[in-house]
């Protein structure tokens, strides 16, 4: 009997209102679904809803819109174009007549970048100064791609070249 009575005050009575452990856990996988649609519809309403598709007007000129040319719009970036990844954005590209789609014109193992504004070669040409290897080849041996001499002595012309 005082066994009973010991277990007994041992033994506390279930809290009222205490949840059990599975009703705990599904509380939580509830909550974070519902954070997870929140997001989700937050980064739909930027950048796939209303608003991120247009029509062209110009592609409704037979009137089918079957027709139409969807055209997807994001934020209004600042910055210029680079369509191939070289440094050089389209616009100096087309100066400097570049394949604006290629980041090595002319093949040679530099990018249009590195020989216009590093090695000063010219990037239409694969050997800029003619002598059989190519500028990427004399490059990555050390020579020099715009004439005889090591690629240290064009880093010394460049440096001493160059305003300060």
């Amino acid at each position: 009997m005082a066994n009973q009575r010991l277990e007994h005050q041992n033994s506390s009575p279930p809290l009222k209102g205490a949840l059990p452990k599975v009703s705990k856990t599904i509380i939580l996988l509830v909550v974070l679904a519902v954070l997870l649609v929140a997001v989700g519809a937050v980064v739909w309403i930027k950048y796939v809803g209303p608003g991120a598709s247009v029509t062209n007007e110009n592609s409704l000129s037979d009137g089918n819109i079957a027709n139409a040319t969807i055209f997807r719009t994001g934020p209004a970036s600042n910055q210029p174009t680079d369509s191939d990844g070289d440094g050089l954005t389209d616009e100096e590209e087309q100066s400097l007549k570049t394949d604006p789609n290629k980041s090595d014109t002319d093949g040679d193992g530099l990018y249009d970048l590195d020989e216009v504004k590093g090695y000063h070669t010219d990037p239409l040409k694969s050997d800029t100064d003619g002598d059989g290897f190519s500028d990427g080849d004399e490059v990555s041996n050390r020579y020099n791609p715009n004439g005889p001499g090591s690629l240290l002595d064009l880093d010394s012309a460049v440096n001493t070249n160059s305003p300060s």
